[in-house]
């Protein structure tokens, strides 16, 4: 009897917090997909490039690279939840196939510590491992196009794969229009 009353118990409560109706969730609009840093970032982007590249925003970097298949299922399982935790601010692809060619952060900050860092190294050897350039750059109010278009084109120009991190970029761009 008693066993009888724990499984009801038991069910009953995974009923109650497992099969919620739909109206009950609620959710609300982000509104826009970019934030105003981004925004900032990828107009003068899109000044600097020309059209060369296809830009993408916010991808996942489990969007871009995957755990080697030689890897144990519960390591890939691992790996994969990491990278999928792991957001960059755009990707540079092929016009025409979509192919991925280049990974780009914004570095929020000049000195990054402890698991910042990490993930910092994480990314690195993910993209660099997947034949896949990153180039970090400073956030910043303004951007100079020029300066963006010399350094993406000095990346992308190499049969090496890098990472490339930039310190500062002179402005010249007003790229936040209010």
């Amino acid at each position: 009897m008693i066993v009888i009353l724990i499984c009801a118990f038991g069910i009953a409560i995974a009923f109650w917090c497992g099969s919620r109706p739909d109206s009950t969730l609620r959710f609300s609009s982000r509104r826009k997909l970019l934030n105003d840093d981004q925004l900032v970032f990828i107009r003068a982007l899109e000044l600097a490039l020309h059209g060369r590249y296809r830009i993408v925003t916010t991808a996942r970097l489990s969007d871009l690279v995957e755990p080697h298949e030689s890897l144990r299922a519960f390591g890939r399982r691992r790996l994969f939840e990491k990278m999928n935790a792991i957001v960059l601010d755009c990707v540079l692809c092929d016009e025409q196939t979509f192919e991925v060619l280049a990974a780009i952060q914004l570095n929020r900050s000049k000195r990054r510590s402890g698991k910042a860092a990490e993930e910092d190294r994480f990314v690195e050897v993910a993209l660099r491992s997947a034949n896949t350039h990153l180039i970090r750059m400073p956030l910043q109010p303004l951007y100079s196009a020029a300066l963006i278009a010399t350094q993406v084109e000095s990346v992308m120009s190499r049969d090496f794969i890098e990472t490339l991190t930039l310190t500062t970029l002179p402005t010249e761009v007003e790229a936040r229009d209010r």
